[in-house]
């Protein structure tokens, strides 16, 4: 395998040091080739207890080389690097695939002092390439990190017209479009969410015959609120599928009749629509290092709300801690806006006292950040605000329908 020549030196000096690799693994490469791949075992043991009691406490000890089915071999390349000390370098650098690819390493074999700087980067990368949804929605290790799980499913509630209409919607599992038809809140109607399932049955099954699409779709009928459909609709969309049964057809129009909601095992009863879409939401931003903050300041990762992406800036300008919100908006469209009315504190970890400052602002193409230059005097964060050089800075982010700004 190839070692970069820009990595750090002590990096490329261990994955170089052949002569000390005293563990071999067998993987498969991207094109189907066998690779063997050589490691150091006291770097795999330090960090993951799977490895140690694999090549320690072991028949495997004892053997040459250890066989992987189900991780390709540039993806556990990777993974030494992050091992021999390179994560910081390594991960930043890495596609939204190909860092799903490492997590999915780092999970297996609970290397929990690296996972966490893999899930930051997929939630960095998440909201700034579409595609980038469907790539976590297809992958299960994605949705055991809690932090993850809730950012794919916001921007799945935010863009759900656009993920119907993409032709990546037809490659998912049935697993990960349940998923969504069990989502609380979707940004378009329930009409439309029966459309794209059926669609998705049709192109997955290959067949429009509604005995092999109920058989498909099954757990999903449970989630799909057709008790909110208008009786056209049902009619039309619905019944004319023959994916539900005589029994299920009859006892729901009987529903538009009576009011009364049907009690059948395949089919929601529920009559409300989905709630209505996510209008304020609270981020956090932990800043290390604070003692060395300059005027270039830290930049958070970036989060999705009302269907942008977002981020903390934090800085020092002169004596004073300035915050700001950030918003990315649309670069495909110079109009965009969004009014936002916030509240951004300074968390004290000694007391329940934080700091806090509120304003409201149309973030716009022109104005795409807000906040303050002097949010508070330097000297200040000695009271209660650093602890261990750290600091937290909380933002609560609501929609707003004024316009008026607020200092």
């Amino acid at each position: 395998m190839k070692v970069e020549r820009n990595l750090p030196q002590h990096v490329k000096y261990w994955l170089s040091a052949t002569s000390k690799n005293d563990c071999f693994f067998v993987l498969k490469s991207e094109l189907g080739h066998t690779v063997r791949i050589g490691a150091m075992k006291v770097f795999l043991c330090a960090y993951s207890e799977p490895l140690r009691n694999m090549l320690e406490n072991s028949e495997l000890a004892e053997q040459n080389d250890v066989k992987i089915e189900d991780v390709e071999a540039g993806t556990f390349w990777t993974f030494l690097k992050c091992l021999y000390g390179g994560s910081d370098f390594v991960i930043p650098k890495l596609s939204c695939e190909e860092s799903i690819s490492l997590l999915y390493v780092m999970e297996k074999y609970l290397v929990t002092e690296i996972k966490p700087k893999v899930v930051f980067h997929i939630l960095q990368l998440l909201p700034l390439v579409f595609e980038n949804i469907f790539s976590t929605m297809s992958s299960q290790v994605c949705f055991l990190d809690e932090s993850l799980e809730e950012a794919i499913m916001e921007i799945v509630a935010l863009k759900t017209k656009e993920i119907f209409t993409s032709e990546l919607f037809l490659q998912l599992s049935s697993v990960s479009v349940l998923r969504i038809v069990k989502a609380d809140y979707l940004n378009t109607s329930e009409t439309d969410v029966w459309d794209a399932v059926v669609k998705w049955a049709r192109h997955t099954a290959e067949s429009g015959d509604g005995k092999v699409l109920r058989n498909l779709l099954r757990p999903h009928l449970k989630f799909i609120r057709i008790c909110t459909f208008s009786c056209e609709d049902f009619c039309r969309k619905v019944v004319s599928t023959d994916i539900l049964t005589c029994e299920e057809v009859n006892e729901i129009s009987k529903y538009f009749g009576t009011g009364i909601a049907p009690q059948l095992e395949f089919i929601c009863d529920s009559t409300y629509p989905r709630c209505n879409a996510v209008t304020e939401k609270t981020f956090y931003h932990i800043v290390n290092d604070i003692s060395e903050l300059k005027s270039i300041g830290y930049k958070s990762q970036s989060f999705t709300f009302v269907n942008y992406s977002w981020n903390i800036l934090v800085q020092k300008r002169d004596d004073n801690l300035a915050l700001f919100v950030a918003c990315n908006g649309n670069s495909d469209d110079l109009t965009w806006k969004t009014n936002i009315n916030a509240e951004i504190s300074l968390v004290n970890q000694e007391r329940d006292q934080n700091f806090s400052r509120r304003f409201t602002h149309c973030f716009c193409n022109d104005e795409d950040d807000w906040g303050w230059k002097n949010f508070l005097t330097w000297d200040v964060l000695t009271d209660g605000y650093v602890k261990d050089n750290t600091i937290i800075v909380k933002v609560h982010l609501k929609i707003d329908s004024n316009q008026k700004e607020i200092d």
